[in-house]
């Protein structure tokens, strides 16, 4: 009789993990949405005047949106998500989701940062000096929670491109 009980403690148990699993990286992508939510925002405020780069950039968006959901089918294309991949299938979505997150969040950070000396050549992005100026003369929020988006050591991309970009924009002061 006590072998029942302890299969089904095994199980429960084990059921619980992988939902605190499951829950931590749904926590951590939505994360990492919201600071992408916030730093599109941001590029709002310091770019309201240039509206040809606004009407590019939600298209930009929007586009990276439906490039993220059909990644993500392409990993998972089976119908009955749960039966193909298993109870992992939900943690490994959002682990694969908050990635790819990530990588958006790291490119768009550039335009906040701005850039110095044109390393990026003539685009959109703006000089340093440039922001700076909008910051002066804008209430834009660069304290706490915001200021936070672009100094989180974990939103390290996995894409070594991206990467790169990312090192050429330097955070105005």
């Amino acid at each position: 009789m006590k072998l029942p009980y302890s299969i089904l403690l095994i199980a429960v148990v084990s059921i619980s993990n992988a939902k605190v699993h499951k829950s931590a990286d749904e926590m951590r992508f939505r994360s990492v949405e919201r600071k992408v939510e916030a730093t599109l925002r941001t590029i709002e405020k310091l770019y309201e005047n240039d509206d040809d780069f606004l009407v590019a950039l939600k298209k930009s968006q929007s586009d990276w949106e439906k490039h993220r959901e059909s990644t993500l089918l392409a990993f998972f294309p089976k119908e009955d998500k749960y039966s193909a991949y298993g109870e992992s299938y939900e943690a490994n979505s959002f682990r694969l989701l908050e990635g790819m997150t990530r990588d958006r969040l790291n490119i768009l950070t550039i335009w906040v940062k701005g850039q110095e000396s044109n390393e990026l050549g003539h685009c959109s992005v703006k000089s340093t000096s440039e922001l700076k100026k909008i910051r002066e003369n804008q209430a834009v929020d660069t304290t706490a929670a915001n200021a936070r988006l672009f100094h989180d050591e974990t939103t390290k991309s996995t894409n070594p491109g991206v990467e790169a970009m990312t090192e050429a924009a330097v955070v105005s002061p």
